[in-house]
């Protein structure tokens, strides 16, 4: 009875393994294989908005696909910054910013947006008329007059409290084991259950066909 109930069992759940298994990899490496810009459905622009900001009395909001900016009407006028994901707004000196995962944009005299910091950035501010980004991973970074950049406080990746929920989270995705490499931990456990599944079930269908 438990040999039939543990082979059935694993029969049964092959296919639902084999979709951990492939979607693992997929999320290890989703830099590669694009899955972001692989989109289903329609693109609503006003998805998830979590920022705000008015600028010469327009309304301009910011979410998860880019900017919105709303008429006297409160419908949309126009969409700005297609596919950025928001993270912050700032107006500094009648000039808008926005802030995200793929850097920091700076609205230009025609409307038009470009790209003046290449990371994926928290916040950004002005001091002494230098630009001054929170850089997610590096820390506080400082715009020269040369437009290149100075870190110019480090954020320690291993600061702060650890508490037991963290450490549970990078056990399971293998930050804990491999840091920066952790796809090595995800590619290894996907590769392992695609193989063993695949496996299993030729195996256990060669033995039902004999």
């Amino acid at each position: 009875m438990w040999r039939k109930l543990h082979t059935w069992g694993g029969v049964i759940l092959t296919l639902p393994m084999i979709i951990i298994g492939i979607s693992t990899i997929f999320i290890a490496h989703a830099d590669l294989f694009g899955t972001k810009d692989i989109k289903f459905g329609a693109i609503h622009p006003e998805q998830e908005s979590k920022r705000l900001v008015v600028q010469a009395n327009q309304v301009i909001v910011g979410g998860k696909q880019g900017l919105v900016q709303l008429d006297a009407n409160w419908q949309l006028n126009s969409h700005q910054l297609s596919g950025f994901d928001v993270k912050n707004l700032r107006l500094l000196d009648d000039t808008l910013y926005a802030t995200g995962k793929k850097g920091v944009f700076r609205q230009q005299a025609d409307q038009q947006w470009q790209q003046v910091y290449q990371a994926d950035s928290e916040d950004v501010a002005l001091l002494n008329n230098q630009l001054l980004v929170l850089d997610k991973k590096q820390g506080l970074m400082l715009q020269q007059a040369d437009q290149s950049w100075l870190l110019v406080k480090a954020y320690g990746k291993d600061e702060g409290p650890y508490d037991l929920k963290k450490l549970m989270m990078d056990l399971h995705t293998g930050e804990a084991l491999f840091g920066e490499y952790d796809w090595l931990w995800m590619d290894i456990l996907g590769l392992y259950i695609l193989i063993f599944s695949v496996s299993g079930i030729w195996l256990w269908s060669r033995r039902s066909s004999s």
